[in-house]
This record gives C-alpha cells, structure tokens and sequence, in this order.
C-alpha cells in the first residue's frame, strides 16, 4: 500500500509532480507513491483506484500551482466548481476519509482565499503549507522527506499530528538478526570502492573535462579539467587530428570550469574555481593577462568578434567586459539577479545575449554595459542563448 498520494492538476503541476515523485521514490521506493498516471493500470476505473488507496495511512500531498484554483475546461467553467473535477474528488476523498493532508505551494503560488473554494475544500486553506520551489528544490524536498520520513524497511509506518498539518511518523522496525547482517555485508561491500576512490580521487590528476573548444582553425582542441578536493586542474592543448597532448597548463587556483578561444586564433582564455579569468597566448603559450573577479567561480566566456572584448558571467548575475590589448576592466552590468548559464555576443559585436537562473534572457549593451531589454515569463532556468 503507498504511503505517500501525489495530488496534482496536470494543466498546472504535471512536471512537477513527475519530478517530486522521482525524488521521493528514491527514499521510499516506487511502491511507496502513487501518482495517478503511474500507478493506475490501463483499463483500470480511476476513480474506484484512487478511493480505494486513499486510506487514513495515506499522507496526500496536494501540488498547489498558479493555475490550480482557477483552471477552465472545455466549456470556459473553472474546473474546480466541477464537482466530477478528478483533483477535487481526490481531496474530498482525501478529506473525507481522514487521511493527513499537506499542500505544497510551487514556486510563488499562494495559497487560495477560503471564499474561492468550493466549501468541501475549505478546510485546506487552514493547514499549514509547505513551499516547493525549483530554485530550492532539494531543500523544499529534503523538508517534505524529513516530514514524512519513514525509515522502517517495510515501509509501514503510523502518523501523529503535530501542529498544523505537520507529522511526527512512528517507525516499526522489524529487521531479522539475519537481515542485520546482510545490511553490514552490504556496507562492508560498498566501502571498499568507496574508499578506493576518495584515495584516487586526492592522489592523481582526476581528469574530469569541464569544457572543451576548438581552435578556428580547426587544428588544436583545448579542454578544462579538475574537479572534487586536492584535485589538479589543468588546461591541456591537443592535436585535433591525431588526438595527441601539445601542451599542459597548470591553473593556479581550482578546477578549471570552461575555456574559449578568440575568434582570430591568438588567444585563449579560461575560468577558474577563484573567479579569475586568465588570458593565454597561443604562440608559446605564455600568461598574457589575468582578471580577477570578485563574485566567486567563473563558469561563463565569451569572446567579442574583435578578438579583443572578453564577457564573462557570474553566480549573481553581474556581466564584465575586459579588454585584452587595455588589460583592463571595460565596464560591469548587473544584468540578472541569479546565476549567468551562458553568454552570447551578436555577430556585430555590439550587443550581449545572457540567459540566467532568474528565469529571464537579457541583451545589454556591449560597449556601455546598459541593459537594453529583457525577456521574461520562462516557468524555469534558462540555460541556454545565441
């Protein structure tokens, strides 16, 4: 029997319950959740499935999403007037039977007025919510897992009602002496790799490739290394035909996060974990500059087509514009308010396309660093822009 019962509306929160229920089945197991699209079988009668799994050992948990209160059928009426609306059933049933109820608000959602109700769902606006937000999405499902938090290997647990709508599991545990020692054969199994690998990990030059690009030329690859503690970072040139190694650069701080080349060839630049973007010289392969940032790890480089302007991004949104032949900082654009993915100069050079986890495309002036528009109503990150 599943202990935990995902209700949500699929034209509001389907993914997100896709998503919720990966996560929770993973410290449950799959048997432990029911999720109407997967766990009632073709041909099976919904309704009669989900009123016989709604037992007072269920803890449902309701998805609240921005279009759930006033979602429309075919005929323009709101859904939840509907009193055959297949979300409205679930909690009624729900309710009615006595299970433990907790809505989760997605993203900025708040929770609806009692008067925007149908009156057999009032007593929802009354239990305490928790948030489900995809900028905090491990935390918000740590917290829901710590709230319901079985650990008995059967599955089986009691709830007790602690507060407004959060629960205290009483745990059964039932393990055989048997059983116990299969558990420490299992441990005693996983550590050995384990420990293999932490050593590996802090004695050799763990090569794990963050970033790779090729020369416009097409001759020469280069690719950024290093990752984890004590872990060697490297920026290595190799012969894009034969495959073979040319040459090894030794970052100065941290795993190198990404490297580009100038559109000309002469340059090559990267990033580091300390926020500093170096700038190499392709004929001898010397330091040419290094700029330093002051917003920790610099994961994003773009090159102007002048082969001289270098844009980079950062955690907090801020863009920065060097110039290579000035070793100098141009100018700083407080583009995004979160995390730059990429970064992309237009083919005049003169403007800048950034894609952020603020859920927004900016393009920003790029010789004034003035932000000229934005593009927003994304429902997630954008990661990508050209």
């Amino acid at each position: 029997m599943p202990l935990v019962f995902i209700s949500y509306r699929r034209s509001d929160t389907q993914m997100v319950a896709g998503r919720l229920r990966e996560a929770l089945a993973r410290h449950f197991g799959e048997a432990a959740i029911f999720r109407d699209k997967d766990s009632v079988a073709p041909g099976e009668d919904w309704t009669k499935a989900i009123k016989q799994e709604l037992t007072e050992e269920v803890v449902v948990v309701a998805l609240i999403g921005p279009n759930w209160a006033t979602a429309k059928d075919e005929a323009g009426g709101r859904r939840l007037d509907d009193p055959t609306d297949w979300n409205r059933v679930e909690l009624e049933e729900a309710i009615k039977r006595g299970c433990k109820l907790i809505p989760m608000l997605v993203d900025d959602t708040k929770m609806p007025k009692e008067r925007d109700l149908p009156e057999s769902l009032r007593s929802l606006t009354r239990t305490n919510a928790l948030k489900l937000r995809d900028d905090d999405w491990g935390y918000d499902v740590d917290r829901l897992t710590h709230v319901l938090d079985p650990r008995s290997s059967s599955l089986r647990m009691q709830h007790a009602a602690v507060g407004q709508g959060s629960i205290t599991p009483k745990i059964r545990v039932a393990l055989t002496p048997t059983a116990w020692r299969r558990v420490a054969a299992v441990f005693a199994v996983a550590l050995v790799p384990l420990a293999w690998f932490l050593l590996e990990s802090l004695t050799r030059d763990y090569r794990v490739i963050n970033s790779a690009a090729l020369s416009p030329d097409q001759t020469m690859t280069a690719t950024a290394s290093g990752t984890g503690i004590g872990v060697k970072a490297r920026v290595r040139i190799w012969d894009a035909k034969t495959g073979e190694m040319r040459h090894t650069l030794r970052a100065r701080e941290g795993p190198v996060w990404t490297v580009a080349w100038s559109p000309n060839g002469r340059y090559l630049a990267y990033g580091d974990q300390s926020g500093t973007l170096t700038i190499i010289d392709a004929d001898g392969w010397q330091e040419r500059s290094r700029f330093e940032e002051t917003s920790g790890i610099l994961e994003q480089i773009a090159w102007n087509p002048d082969s001289d302007r270098v844009a980079t991004g950062d955690k907090k949104g801020t863009i920065r514009v060097w110039s290579v032949g000035a070793k100098a900082l141009l100018f700083t654009a407080n583009s995004h308010t979160d995390n730059i993915a990429m970064l992309a100069w237009s083919p005049t050079g003169e403007k800048i396309a950034s894609a952020s986890w603020d859920r927004t495309v900016a393009v920003t002036d790029g010789l004034t660093g003035k932000l000229l528009y934005r593009v927003g109503g994304y429902s997630s990150y954008v990661t990508s822009v050209a």
